[in-house]
């Protein structure tokens, strides 16, 4: 299956929503979105990646970590060690190989502005 499709996990805080692309089966992806603003600015281009990994056989998930997206806890209330304690407890419930990754907002903006072969080149020292 690759559609997209809602699932729940549970952590000592309660239980939150995660959005599951692809495959269950074989390795996946756990996609993070940043906090705050830039989770607005960024969650259409992270789900657009999710959503082609889906399409090559990758499955992946986007949870809504405590005080994050639809999150029953609320914004005011969000801890970082309840986020990594969220994490660490969805990853742990996962039976298949797990690679973490989150999207800055800033690199976003950049990606925006020159191409990813250019970035590359300054990366690797080049011009």
């Amino acid at each position: 299956m690759t559609g997209p499709r809602f699932d729940r996990y549970d952590w000592a805080g309660g239980r939150e929503t995660m959005l599951r692309f692809g495959p269950d089966a074989g390795p996946l992806v756990v996609a993070v979105l940043p906090l705050f603003e830039e989770a607005n600015r960024t969650r259409a281009f992270l789900v657009a990646m999710l959503r082609a990994l889906a399409g090559r056989g990758i499955g992946s998930i986007l949870p809504d970590l405590p005080g994050t997206g639809e999150s029953v806890v609320e914004t005011r209330d969000l801890r970082l060690p309840d986020l990594r304690q969220a994490f660490a407890a969805l990853v742990g419930t996962l039976d298949a190989p797990v690679y973490a990754v989150t999207i800055l907002e800033w690199c976003v903006r950049r990606l925006r502005r020159q191409s990813c072969r250019a970035m590359a080149a300054r990366a690797a020292g080049g011009r």
